[in-house]
């Protein structure tokens, strides 16, 4: 069977927004796609819902035979909609990876594949811009592997969460270009500089998988695109940024997190991931990394947060030492 697109969802107990985003996908002028839900080993009713989910919706036959040759995977099915779930939490890369793997088993063909936070909304033709976008690339072989888009604030939905996203090698910290900003059409070009594009949305070819690889599961959460965007470089894959897709993103659902203040595990791998990233790519700025990451250990003291103080702290020496021993290669 062949679809276009593969749209990749990784739920974590959060199955009201995926379905949202479910449901927003299926208003798609772009109907060329099948949905991946891969729930990340939920520990609340995701998969619950999700059944009841597909119950209310109209079961596609064609997909019948699979609930037979893959039983293993707690497959449920509906039109052009599959949900599975993972025996563990494997994180967003793990997650997404999971994903992956699962339509090549099954024997599903694509071009392209979507990898798209389930705490999103799409608009109707964001889809149909992407491919449209891609295809013209393809054609005229600029090797462009992986394409971002407009991402907007959900809440504040006439300002961007970012366009792309800005990298600090001195301090192994990003910002997202456009932050907080009206549109006013300052970002309709498709030449817009910024170092990698914003994991929320990636649209990626099939061409930059098959040859780079999936995305590297070790970091669990943050870093994943900067680190594909950098292998892709040792292939000649570009990157780039359709400002004619726009998707609205409710930031820190997946994570359980807020702007004001992370999740313990999304505060631990944003510190943990940023003295890897930087061991990996620009290890000659480590002298700069390791002791700016001391400005988190810092900023939960000052905000009274002396348990999770200690425990980035503890983070911080695990993984230089883990880098002194060579744990990361």
């Amino acid at each position: 069977m062949n679809r276009k697109s593969i749209i990749i969802l990784v739920n974590y107990n959060n199955a009201c927004d995926t379905i949202d985003c479910i449901n927003s996908i299926k208003k798609s002028d772009n109907t060329d796609y099948c949905i991946v839900v891969v729930d990340n080993n939920s520990l609340d009713d995701s998969y619950v819902k999700f059944a009841d989910y597909t119950n209310r919706n109209d079961v596609d036959n064609k997909y019948n035979d699979l609930l037979n040759i893959n039983r293993s995977y707690n497959l449920l099915v509906s039109n052009n909609l599959l949900f599975i779930k993972t025996p563990i939490n494997l994180g967003f890369a793990g997650g997404n990876n999971f994903g992956v793997r699962f339509v090549k088993n099954i024997g599903l063909n694509f071009e392209y594949v979507w990898f798209l936070n389930n705490d999103t909304i799409i608009e109707v033709n964001t889809l149909g811009y992407l491919v449209e976008r891609m295809e013209y690339e393809r054609i005229n072989n600029s090797r462009l592997g992986i394409l971002g888009c407009k991402l907007f604030r959900y809440y504040q939905p006439d300002r961007f969460q970012g366009v792309g996203g800005m990298y600090n090698k001195y301090t192994a910290t990003c910002s997202q270009l456009g932050d907080g900003e009206f549109d006013e059409g300052q970002y309709d070009v498709q030449d817009v500089i910024f170092n990698y594009p914003i994991g929320a949305s990636l649209f990626v070819s099939c061409d930059f998988i098959e040859k780079v690889g999936l995305m590297e599961e070790s970091y669990f959460l943050y870093f994943e695109e900067l680190d594909w965007v950098m292998r892709g470089k040792q292939y000649d894959f570009r990157f780039g940024y359709e400002y004619k897709a726009r998707v609205f993103h409710k930031e820190g659902g997946s994570t359980k997190s807020s702007v004001k203040r992370l999740s313990l595990i999304a505060d631990q791998c944003q510190v943990r991931n940023r003295i890897i990233f930087t061991y990996r790519y620009y290890p000659q700025y480590l002298i700069s990394v390791i002791p700016f990451t001391f400005g988190s250990v810092l900023n939960r003291f000052l905000r009274g947060q002396f348990k999770r103080a200690i425990e980035l702290l503890l983070v911080i020496f695990k993984t230089s030492f883990g880098i002194l021993f060579r744990c990361y290669e």
